[in-house]
Formats: C-alpha cells, structure tokens, sequence
C-alpha cells in the first residue's frame, strides 16, 4: 500500500501500474477516461464500481466505460444507482 497525497502523483502511480488484478471501488467518478483507458490496456483485469451518490459521476464518464467494456475484455464495470 501507497500513501499518496498529490492528485498527480495518484494519476501517475495509477498509470504505472502493470501486469496485475486491479478492483477500484469509489463514491463517484469523473474526468478521469484516461486513467482508466490506461489500466485497462497495461493489466490483467480492472473491475471499476463506481456509485452516483448527488451525481457527481459524469454521465459521459459512465458512456466511456460502457464502451470500454464492449471493446476490452480485461475491463469490468458497475454502477450503484442507489441513493
């Protein structure tokens, strides 16, 4: 485990990562495509569960995932709906 505390540096740890299994799990995502593009291209397997809580997951981020999905088979997503 990693203790980060620079948004940069989370976004570059994030995209060095490689070869693994990876689960994320968070309240909301947004604007962060390239990451996960990244991920999902350089390991294993990416499962992402992301929830809406007050919308703050951007809806064209859920749009990219969803296509993601379709066309890389090492990446998983999902979405709590659930308020």
């Amino acid at each position: 485990m990693k203790i980060l505390s620079k948004t940069n540096e989370l976004h570059e740890t994030l995209k060095n990562i490689k070869d693994k299994n990876i689960r994320i799990v968070s309240a909301f995502a947004s604007g962060t495509e390239g990451v996960i593009k990244s991920l999902a291209a350089n390991n294993k397997s990416v499962e992402l569960i992301i929830g809406t809580i007050n919308a703050f997951s951007s809806i064209e981020f859920i749009k990219y995932c969803i296509k993601l999905v379709k066309t890389n088979e090492n990446f998983k997503f999902c979405v709590d709906f659930r308020y």
